[in-house]
Order: structure tokens, then sequence, then C-alpha cells
């Protein structure tokens, strides 16, 4: 049997545990995020998805630096999807912004980086006004387009078409071939949800 004493501490330990978790103004903020999710939902969603995919982009732009001439980075592909479903100005901000925090994250800021940053945020803008095809197909033209475009400015300013042609091969490659399932995934996940 318990001492009075030992009872009477344990239930003042969790009358404070209760009285510290369970305040009321935890209990509105929670009732006031909820009907702030409700109604901003798709608010939310960008916040979560760019918190996905900012370290997502910025890590893959980091390996593909350790890797020369190929380009297996998820940057474009997550500007395509959120222009896509967002519209043009979620694009070009986060494309601008995952860019070049990339750029940084990597210490790789180079001119020819800069130009793929604006390059990449610019076709997102575009694409995703042409939400009226398929997300699979409007994917495969902003990839082809971004590379393409991609391909005749580096010709102006790094005038090495071996090294131009391979990366923007590579980028192609990868990202129609194996990072398109990933975003197609994604992208009917948050079509559910």
């Amino acid at each position: 049997m318990k001492n009075p004493n030992t009872i009477k501490k344990e239930n003042q330990r969790y009358q404070r545990l209760f009285d510290k978790y369970f305040k009321i103004r935890y209990i509105l903020i929670g009732v006031i995020l909820i009907f702030l999710f409700s109604l901003y939902t798709d608010f939310f969603k960008v916040l979560i998805l760019v918190a996905m995919f900012l370290p997502l982009a910025a890590y893959s732009m980091i390996a593909s630096k350790f890797v020369p001439h190929i380009a297996v980075e998820t940057l474009s592909g997550s500007v395509l999807l959120l222009g896509y479903l967002y519209g043009p100005m979620v694009a070009l901000i986060f494309g601008i912004i995952a860019g070049f925090y990339g750029m940084y994250k990597s210490s790789h800021i180079k001119y020819l980086m800069i130009i793929r940053v604006v390059v990449t945020a610019l076709v997102g803008f575009v694409m995703a006004f042409f939400t009226n095809i398929d997300f699979n197909l409007n994917f495969i033209i902003g990839i082809i387009a971004m590379n393409v475009i991609l391909y005749f400015l580096y010709l102006l300013v790094d005038p090495d078409p071996i090294q131009n042609y391979t990366h923007r091969a590579s980028h192609i490659l990868s990202n129609i071939f194996l990072l398109r399932y990933l975003f197609l995934l994604l992208y009917n996940i948050i079509k559910i949800i």
C-alpha cells in the first residue's frame, strides 16, 4: 500500500503535466490551425511540398556536382510539378529559391549555374499555363524545352559542345526515364489528398 504523501505527490505531478500540456491556449491554437488548414489546404500543401522538395533539390544538385557531365537532379521536376499543381508564380519563386539554395549548399556558384536556375524557373513558369494537357506530357515537354534552351545558351557562353551535349542528354534521360515516375507518383498522391 502506498503512502498517502506519495500518492499526493504523484497526483500533483500528473496535474502539473496536464496543466503544462493541456492549457486552453494550446487547445485553441490547435483548433485554429485545423480551421486554417481546412480553409487553406492548398497553401499548406505547397508549404509541405516546398519543405520536402527544397532539400531534395539542393542535395541532388550537390550530388550532380561530383559526377562530371551527368545531371541527375530533382530541381527541374520539382519546379514542373509545383507549377502544374499550384500555378506559375509558385514554380517561378520555388525554382529561383531552390536553385540558388542548391548552388549555395554545393558551393557551385558559376554563371552557367545561374543561367540554368533562371531557365528552369522560367520554363516551370511557362509550363504551368499548360495544365490542360496531361502532367506526364507536360513534364516531358518541359524537360525537353528546358534542355534545348540551355543547350543553345550554354553554347553561347561556354563553347564546349561535347560537355554541353553529354550534360543535356544525361539530364533529359535521367528526368524522362527515371525521375518522371517519381514525380508522377507524387502527382497522383497529391491529387488524392
